[in-house]
């Protein structure tokens, strides 16, 4: 296993629930002079397997200060403490671990008395890029980079050409260039955790010469790579990542680059082109990509005998196949026309003009699940958010029924549930049928039924989420059919893992707005105080508010209104914690609909008692077209997923949590996630997109909007 050690680092997180725990401090009591009893069933799970564990165990006691949580790498022979949480705090994160190697963990309780005795330890091993396929070629710009062919003057600060980029796979597959004026360069800077890249200025790359090392890109094997780059000027051009072919369809290999002319019908998009000289026409794939902070991992692909999506192979879409070739076809047993080129498609052909990172090639499809682990790896240890699967676009439907089935939300239940909350009616205004729903994912299939169903009123416009005691909220907007009018937003509760809801009634004490509609994720504080976004009409103006329970969701009151009382126009809005250890120190940022065509951002540094106005994201295209934005807080990011009605799609970006919160600059340029299914036209229903953690990974649900589904949308999910 090629374990390396130069890529070791560790950062400590406190626990996966949303309370930020306390610092203990010495003299500190948590129950008096009594130890407290040990905890038990300590677990270590590796994340998905990328260079992380979560810790989990039973608390034994009720007079804890708290746990301690030590370490041991490699053996049980060095154990030391890394961290401590809070009392009552069951979990641990563990992240910045080195890939392939095993951990060791003991957890005690501790308080003014004491510590307790240890819990049995545990332990884990974290991903490494060998763990799964054949691993062909590894290329980490962050290790291995030299100034000479004999490696012994390395390559590491800004500007300082490079002769070798070593291969770590263990396989001696490094890439040269003899050229001195054909060097690319070290450049660091560019990166959040400071790693430094590889920058090509469009003259200039890397290659290997041994022919027989790059066969199995043409030659019918299965094969799967990861391309971590940065296109510097994308104006209308082609630049090559990798390849043995240079694109020419007279030579044998295959190329993968990054084509952005405007005159191809998907532009901006990877391209693998396989190619088999004179035995036939270049087969060229559609990649998919997947966002990390202003670069991209894409995914170049080939499946022999499974061009489709067969499960496993989630971000192939096969977009031409040349005249009379088949994609099941092996190409070509012969060697390929040029080595392997990096930074360019071969034989020096379309050259990078940009930046790179990582290269990663296995000789076998890897699974779905480890095709996460390896995006994730690559984004963990480059300090980047890569939350989607983005090849994997939600086309699978919840309902599939001549209901008008909208605005929807989705929690992962405590016991494993996915509970996805709906509005159920006949049309997009005012009706007599709208009801609240629900659908239940047991991991195989969707059981719907109804939560709320009245004849009296029209309910419609879902929002909510659950708290980290496991209840889950439901807030939805009530319309009197008979009267007339918008007269509450109600709050629906459940204790049992959403099988009942129980309706505590209004979630408003203001009633001074004739509109009300929930919208958003539900949003806990440190303190476990609970907040929930909402708009509504003061009879003039669209604003948006805040409501807030104490008590678990029992209750609701204490509003604030966000936009201030001029004369706006704000809708859906939805809001998500960032940081802060207390809830008066607690910062939130919160997005909105503004004037009905761009989205706003609102930032709170003091629980949301007062909030600020920062300005419009800037990638807002205005004209009615960014609608319906969704918050979710991921690792050190806040994701912002929302409908584009101009480009007919679900987008995503990011930001990090510890950028300035009111900089709405922080804003990664966004990412479509999935179009608006052939639709020509946008209508009503296409957008409202709802984010969960799922499976590991976040996953989203959407309205489709589709020409197919015109009057009765469906929800679809993404996993």
């Amino acid at each position: 296993m090629a374990v390396l050690s130069d890529l070791d680092w560790h950062i400590g997180r406190k626990g996966l629930s949303l309370l930020v725990p306390p610092v203990w401090s010495p003299g500190k009591d948590g129950g008096g002079g009594t130890p407290p009893t040990a905890p038990s069933a300590l677990t270590a799970t590796a994340d998905g397997g990328y260079q992380r564990i979560n810790l989990s165990w039973t608390d034994n006691s009720n007079n804890e200060a708290g746990f301690k949580i030590e370490r041991s790498d490699g053996d049980e022979l060095g154990y030391s403490q890394i961290d401590t949480v809070a009392a009552g705090v069951v979990t641990y994160e563990d992240t910045g671990l080195a890939r392939g190697e095993i951990y060791y963990y003991k957890v005690r309780a501790y308080n003014g008395g004491g510590d307790s005795d240890y819990t049995t330890s545990a332990n884990d091993t974290v991903f490494d890029f060998d763990d799964v396929a054949t691993l062909k070629l590894l290329l980490l710009s962050d290790v291995g980079t030299w100034q000479d062919a004999g490696k012994s003057t390395p390559a590491d600060d800004d500007a300082e050409d490079i002769y070798t980029w070593e291969d770590q796979s263990g396989n001696g597959y490094d890439v040269i260039q003899a050229t001195a004026a054909d060097r690319p360069a070290v450049e660091t800077g560019l990166l959040p955790g400071g790693r430094r890249v590889i920058h090509f200025d469009g003259t200039e790359f890397l290659g290997n010469a041994t022919l027989a090392n790059w066969k199995f890109l043409h030659d019918g094997s299965d094969w799967y790579g990861f391309v971590l780059h940065r296109i510097a000027n994308q104006s209308n051009g082609v630049y090559g990542l990798f390849g043995t072919n240079g694109t020419s369809s007279a030579s044998i290999g295959a190329a993968h680059f990054h084509d952005d002319r405007s005159s191809q019908t998907r532009n901006n998009r990877g391209i693998l082109q396989i190619t088999k000289g004179s035995l036939g026409n270049p087969i060229i794939y559609m990649l998919s990509w997947l966002p990390a902070g202003g670069w991209t991992i894409s995914t170049p692909t080939y499946d022999n005998g499974n061009a489709g999506d067969d499960g496993n192979l989630r971000l192939l879409d096969v977009l031409q196949a040349g005249s009379g070739d088949s994609i099941n076809t092996p190409h070509s047993a012969a060697n390929p026309t040029y080595g392997l080129d990096i930074g360019a498609a071969g034989n020096g052909a379309l050259i990078l003009a940009g930046h790179m990172a990582a290269v990663v090639l296995y000789q076998a499809t890897p699974s779905a699940a480890d095709t996460t682990k390896i995006v994730q790896c690559l984004a963990d240890y480059y300090g980047m958010a890569v939350p989607f699967d983005n090849g994997a676009n939600a086309t699978t439907r919840i309902q599939n029924d001549s209901d008008y089935d909208i605005q929807c939300f989705a929690v992962v239940a405590d016991d494993g549930d996915v509970i996805e909350v709906f509005r159920r009616g006949t049309q997009h205004d005012v009706e007599t049928a709208g009801k609240i729903s629900k659908a239940v994912w047991n991991g195989a299939t969707w059981t719907q039924s109804d939560i709320v169903d009245s004849a009296s009123y029209d309910d419609r416009n879902a929002a909510g989420g659950i708290a980290s005691t496991g209840t889950i909220l439901l807030f939805y907007g009530r319309y009197d059919v008979g009267g007339g009018a918008w007269f509450d937003m109600r709050c629906m509760r459940s204790t049992n893992d959403g099988d009942t809801f129980t309706d505590i009634g209004t979630a408003m004490s203001d009633r001074s707005q004739t509109v009300f509609s929930p919208y958003g994720p539900l949003v806990e504080l440190p303190s476990g105080k609970l907040m929930q976004t909402f708009y509504g009409n003061d009879g003039t103006n669209y604003l948006i508010w805040v409501s807030f329970s104490d008590d678990d969701g029992a209750t609701w009151g204490n509003e604030v209104n966000i936009s201030s009382s001029a004369a706006l126009f704000h809708t859906e809005c939805a809001a998500a914690y960032v940081s802060g250890a207390t809830d008066g120190a607690a910062k939130i940022i919160l997005v909105a609909r503004f004037n009905n065509s761009f989205m706003a951002q609102y930032s709170s540094s003091n629980g949301g008692a007062t909030w600020a106005s920062d300005g419009l994201i800037p990638f807002s295209q205005g004209s009615g077209t960014d609608t319906q934005p969704w918050l979710y807080k991921y690792g050190d990011h806040i994701i912002l997923v929302y409908a584009d009605r101009t480009d007919k799609q679900i987008k995503f970006s990011a930001r990090r949590i510890d950028s300035t919160i009111t900089d709405v600059s922080a804003w990664q340029a966004p990412v479509p996630l999935v179009p608006m299914d052939g639709n020509t036209t946008t209508i009503a229903e296409f957008g409202s997109p709802a984010v969960i953690e799922y499976g590991g990974q976040l996953e989203y649900l959407y309205n489709d909007g589709s020409s197919a589904h015109p009057s009765d949308p469906d929800i679809l999910y993404s996993w």
